[in-house]
């Protein structure tokens, strides 16, 4: 059931994050903490599939597209691959985490309200 869960978020975050800007990953874990019934797994259902889509996007643009920029930014930090995926992979963590709590926590505010 879990496993189901994750994949249906996945495909959709990737789906949408492919015609959308980066962005719509917050919007995606926000609604996400808002649908969830607790605060852990609202943090888990968000946070591992948007790192997936975010991971899939960074594998197409590194290694398919092989895009000039991120050549360029290895030089400019320093990094090979490994260490600059694992820094950008930093960013979708942190972005599912803060927005997912944040959707949790407008579910409780609007309960309060009612």
């Amino acid at each position: 059931m879990v496993a189901k869960y994750l994949f249906i978020y996945t495909v959709g975050t990737y789906v949408l994050c492919s015609y959308f800007p980066w962005w719509t990953l917050a919007i995606i874990a926000t609604l996400i903490g808002f649908c969830s019934s607790s605060l852990k797994s609202g943090v888990f259902y968000s946070v591992i599939p948007v790192t997936l889509a975010w991971s899939i996007k960074l594998i197409e643009n590194f290694f398919v597209q092989d895009h000039i920029i991120l050549n360029k930014i290895k030089i400019f930090m320093n990094l090979n691959s490994f260490q600059l995926i694992l820094l950008t992979l930093m960013i979708p963590i942190i972005v599912g985490c803060i927005s997912s709590v944040f959707g949790y926590k407008l579910k409780e505010v609007i309960k309060s309200e009612e």
